[in-house]
């Protein structure tokens, strides 16, 4: 067996700076969970690349996905499944490219899938869980249905049987995709529609003449019925309320009756909140030729019986809920904090492992991080602080900066651990990995996504007869997050709740030690070295600079909260200087950059003049790129875009650890998102987005 590692673990010298503290009883073991994992609890998934779809679905479709917006790489296993009907499930013909120039594919035909032609353009019966990817998976068949059903009307022949000249067929385009509904999406609620109908705007981005209408409550009804009589109704988006009243008009009733593909998401949804009647009233309306996908969590018997209203009765099933994972969202009681100010992040989290332990004698907690650099810090608080805890606790690490060996024997021990227990880890661990009795799940910082958070408090709905609880922690500006877990059961708690509980729990000789958290926490904070703490910052920056439009609010806000964050709860005496310059690149151009020059994303190398022929090289040090599936690699250099300058680059190297995976090089800043890296190049370097180091997949 391997030898067993030092009380101490190295990750803590690089924020531990002062005397050694007392000796707790802990472990100090870390790991770093790969995946597939040691014990898969779930399905194994196959990466399979977006390209694979090249010729399966409209180039234009394909473009949007694998280059702007979205620039996704690998297929979650929802798309997976759905998108391999490709192109018979949207009435397409398979194609071949016959050669690629810029923006520009030939296609031709190929041979047909003789399989596929046979199943054609059939019903699907979808089990999938919310945050799975699964907007993306219905909205691609869909779109590219609309395109060739659009094609095929406009060429049919008149009553003489002659096919319409291209002018004339131009004018049937303009007029059938104003009279005509391509695709009927309905969702539960008007948050969850708005989503829908803005992801259906990003998959359209090359489709420049597409329309998306949005029929919710909320909105005036005469503008939705303005925009109806004037647009083009390729997506509509509807609630069903809202699409019910509407049917009462007579432009809307008869657009609906050539609908081509009608979308039910989360159907559970739909049901639980009363719809049924609403969407019998709908489908009655819709014409029976039409394509329909059914998208549920949960197939229950009132499902079933919708389904078998909607559905063609030889619709093809296609279930992607795991069935140890099912539902999660439904079992495990979740819970969120906004907290008051960004100081009252620390002494919350501790206060919320010190309720877990009084309430569970058998206390096992997974503590999830947004950024490895943060990772480490919470490591480093929690053992020092072990002592402001009811019981002795063994602190577990995972992360990218320690070797194999001791990440492997961290997973194993935290597993096998059966004393109060805290495994501090970044998003590694939320797939794959068994962990048995996990009590709490708590997060600190939004989730990348909403299939981050429900792997993530998935961990804890295995905790078997007790069941667990999941925790999200936020601060102030990050509230709007909320608004993104449609269809999870959140509920909110105040932070002065959990401390009052916690009295009440605490005996007379821990409410002692609970009283003094706070001076401990404010003992302890001088000791951290000040530089890591700054590249915690700068992580962080990193981390939440792209997440605007997720949370709700702007860039400034952002970065203003993060240098209230390094002082009122990080304990530096100001915030980590950034230039303007630097600030500028970020989008934070607004913002003064203040603070000491002790900050900043690491060490600038000197500039070195890189004349290539035709080309610009950016000469990027080593980075160390933490992928979602825990991959590790390791870049040497960058080939940057073909622009025919030299220039002179000035590279700086910092990791960030991140829940998604996505690049964006640009003229400051290279950034490698999930668990991965900002490298920011002080010189001129002009990289579009498609030829980023895109190292691993994003999964929408």
């Amino acid at each position: 067996p391997a030898p067993r590692l030092a009380e101490k673990d190295d990750a803590d010298d690089e924020f531990y700076s002062g005397p050694e503290a007392d000796p707790l009883d802990h472990t100090a073991d870390t790991e770093y969970a790969s995946q597939p994992a040691l014990t898969s609890t779930g399905p194994k998934v196959d990466l399979i690349p977006f390209e694979t779809l090249r010729g399966r679905i409209n180039y234009d479709t394909l473009k949007a996905l694998t280059f702007k917006p979205f620039q996704l790489t690998a297929m979650s296993e929802v798309q997976k499944r759905v998108l391999k009907l490709m192109p018979y499930l949207s009435g397409g013909k398979l194609r071949g490219i016959a050669r690629e120039t810029g923006d520009e594919a030939a296609e031709t035909e190929v041979e047909e899938d003789s399989e596929g032609l046979q199943r054609g353009r059939e019903d699907l019966l979808v089990k999938a869980r919310t945050g799975t990817g699964k907007t993306i998976a219905f909205l691609v068949p869909a779109i590219d249905a609309r395109i060739n059903s659009l094609d095929r009307m406009m060429k049919e022949p008149d009553e003489s049987g002659r096919i319409p000249e291209r002018a004339t067929q131009g004018q049937n385009l303009r007029r059938l995709s104003r009279s005509t509904v391509g695709c009927l999406i309905i969702s539960p609620t008007r948050e969850l529609a708005t989503q829908i109908a803005n992801e259906a705007l990003k998959v359209c981005t090359w489709h420049k003449e597409f329309q998306v209408q949005l029929l919710v409550g909320g909105v005036s009804r005469m503008a939705q019925m303005r925009d109806w009589g004037r647009g083009r109704k390729d997506i509509v988006v509807a609630t069903p309320g809202r699409l019910k009243d509407l049917l009462g008009e007579t432009n809307v009733r008869e657009a609906l009756t050539t609908t081509d593909t009608l979308i039910l998401d989360e159907a559970d949804t739909l049901l639980e909140m009363g719809f049924s009647n609403d969407l019998n009233f709908i489908i009655d309306a819709l014409p029976k030729s039409r394509q329909t996908f059914f998208f549920s969590a949960t197939v229950s018997r009132e499902i079933a019986a919708v389904a078998r209203k909607a559905l063609k009765p030889n619709h093809q099933v296609i279930d992607c809920v795991p069935k140890n994972e099912s539902n999660v969202h439904l079992n495990v009681p979740q819970f969120y904090t906004t907290l008051p100010t960004e100081g009252d992040q620390i002494p919350h989290i501790l206060r919320l492992i010190a309720h877990d332990q009084l309430t569970r004698p058998k206390s096992k907690i997974i503590l999830f991080l947004p950024t490895t650099k943060l990772t480490m810090l919470y490591a480093t608080l929690i053992r020092e602080l072990g002592s402001t805890l009811p019981g002795k606790t063994n602190i577990h690490e995972i992360h990218s900066r320690l070797d194999q060996d001791r990440r492997s024997r961290a997973s194993d021990r935290f597993r096998r651990d059966t004393s109060p227990s805290v495994l501090v880890t970044s998003d590694v661990s939320a797939r794959g990995v068994d962990y048995p009795n996990v009590t709490r799940v708590i997060q600190v910082g939004v989730p990348g996504t909403a299939e981050q958070y429900i792997h993530r408090v998935g961990r804890t709905g295995r905790a078997g007869k007790e069941g667990g609880r999941g925790d999200l922690v936020m601060m102030p500006w990050e509230a709007g997050f909320v608004d993104r877990l449609t269809g999870i059961h959140i509920k909110p708690v105040e932070m002065g709740e959990l401390t009052t509980e916690l009295v009440s729990l605490a005996d007379d000789e821990y409410r002692d030690r609970l009283s003094g958290m706070q001076d401990k926490i404010s003992g302890l904070m001088p000791s951290l070295d000040q530089s890591a703490i700054e590249e915690v910052f700068t992580s962080l920056l990193g981390y939440y600079v792209g997440k605007t439009s997720e949370l709700r609010t702007s860039s400034a806000e952002i970065y203003q909260g993060l240098q209230r964050w390094s002082t009122q709860a990080a304990g530096l005496p100001e915030p980590p200087y950034m230039s303007g310059g630097f600030l500028q690149k970020l989008g934070l151009g607004g913002v003064a950059g203040g603070g000491g020059r002790g900050g900043g994303f690491g060490r600038v190398a000197d500039p070195t003049e890189i004349p290539v022929e035709g080309s610009t090289e950016a000469v990027v040090d080593i980075v160390e790129v933490e992928m979602e599936l825990g991959v590790e690699v390791e870049v040497g250099v960058a080939t940057a875009v073909k622009v025919g300058l030299a220039v002179s680059v000035a590279v700086l190297e910092e990791e960030l650890a991140l829940a998604e995976a996505a690049v964006r090089l640009t003229t400051h800043v290279a950034e490698e998102v999930m668990e991965g890296v900002v490298v920011a190049m002080a010189g001129q370097v002009d990289l579009p987005a498609p030829l980023g180091m895109r190292s691993s997949p994003v999964v929408v």
